[in-house]
């Protein structure tokens, strides 16, 4: 269960990042 809950927190924290960064680029 420990590594699932790893990976979760992983693809949460690429796609906040990407998020971000597309947020970025129109500004």
């Amino acid at each position: 269960m420990s590594i699932e809950i790893a990976n979760i927190k992983k693809s949460f924290g690429r796609t906040q990042v990407l998020n971000d960064i597309s947020l970025d680029i129109p500004s």
